[in-house]
């Protein structure tokens, strides 16, 4: 798993939520898919950051907010292109 792929993920995620119609059951099933697949890749990657304890936070909400926590995964992305540490 990469970060691309997480962003990917998360924007169709997000974009399925927009949708008038949607089931809940398929959104649970696909929201909480990515969920655990970018808690993975973060405390893999970023296991003593800040924004990993906030996307982590964010997900345990009742309420979640996916594009605060696509936002997380797109800084960090940014953050690592500028140091050169990602081969995209």
């Amino acid at each position: 798993m990469d970060i691309y792929r997480l962003i990917d993920e998360g924007e169709k995620v997000e974009k399925y939520i927009e949708k008038e119609t949607y089931s809940r059951e398929i959104f649970k099933e696909k929201g909480n898919k990515w969920i655990n697949r970018a808690i993975a890749y973060l405390k893999e990657n970023y296991p003593n950051s800040l924004l990993t304890d906030d996307f982590i936070s964010e997900s345990e909400k009742v309420d979640k907010n996916y594009g605060t926590m696509l936002s997380i995964l797109k800084g960090l992305k940014d953050v690592e292109e500028e140091l050169g540490n990602l081969d995209g």
